[in-house]
């Protein structure tokens, strides 16, 4: 009848929000991701000025390696929710024998998150990303949890908002850092490896070592290969694609030279 106010299902829970929701939220977040892993290989191969599809990075190359983070990142924001699953059920004076096991489980919720941090974060960062972390981890499970019975809608406010920081923001940010680092790195004339976070890969680039011998004909040998007793030289190997190979030259004064030469005509050795 109008003018009477709706009645919630019987066994609703007001606060909560429903699972359809839930899923929304953790495909939008993986969308994000593997966003955050395509603008990460980009910054990475745009500061050497190759462009990602000539090595191959497309939009299938990036999901299929960004899988692995996604479900490093779902596997964060399960410790997130438990985190503050625990919290709410936290009481005052005095404590009991499972007020003691949470507490220890939102513990070790905590190291793991700052070993997180530690891992994740680019070594120039500032220190006080760290601290950015454990006021978001501090929000969600120690003062969230504690509001949830009296306001819930503001309790999860901020589990969303300080997980959305943790799990959307914080990568981007470390991605792209990493990303630059890494890139800085082969400029410098250093191998690299791919980044990866906990045995799980991230940014599946790498510059390594490696001895190209020219094979092909004479005439259509570049210069950097020297003379004909040795038509060879050592760079670093950004990849290859399409027929092609991209390597990083050193030469003067210490800059870059980037080298794009047919596969079938060099013999490259990684060292």
């Amino acid at each position: 009848m109008t003018g009477q106010a709706e009645v919630p299902p019987a066994g609703a829970t007001i606060g909560r929000p429903a699972l359809d929701t839930v899923l929304k939220l953790t495909a939008l977040a993986g969308a994000l991701i593997y966003g955050v892993l395509f603008l990460g290989y980009r910054s990475f191969y745009t500061r050497l000025a190759v462009a990602p599809e000539e090595l191959g990075v497309t939009n299938t190359f990036v999901l299929v390696r960004s899988i692995g983070f996604i479900l490093l990142m779902a596997a964060l924001a399960a410790a997130l929710w438990v985190s503050w699953f625990q919290s709410r059920h936290f009481r005052s004076w005095p404590s009991t024998r499972r007020d003691v096991g949470r507490f220890a489980i939102s513990l070790a919720l905590g190291a793991a998150l700052a070993l997180y941090g530690a891992t994740l974060s680019p070594e120039r960062w500032p220190w006080w990303v760290g601290a950015a972390m454990a006021g978001a981890v501090f929000l969600i499970g120690g003062v969230s949890g504690v509001l949830m019975s009296d306001r819930p809608r503001l309790s999860i406010a901020i589990v969303l908002s300080a997980g959305a920081v943790l799990t959307v923001v914080m990568p981007t940010a470390a991605v792209i850092g990493r990303a630059d680092d890494l890139a800085g790195a082969v400029k410098a004339g250093s191998a690299v490896a791919p980044f990866d976070l906990f045995s799980v890969p991230v940014l599946d680039v790498a510059a390594v070592p490696a001895r190209v011998t020219w094979i092909g004909p004479r005439e259509q040998r570049p210069a950097l290969f020297g003379s004909d007793r040795d038509p060879s030289l050592s760079g670093l190997l950004l990849g290859q694609a399409g027929g092609t190979v991209i390597l990083a030259i050193a030469v003067d004064q210490g800059d870059l030279h980037l080298l794009r030469v047919p596969a079938s005509s060099v013999l490259v050795v990684t060292q």
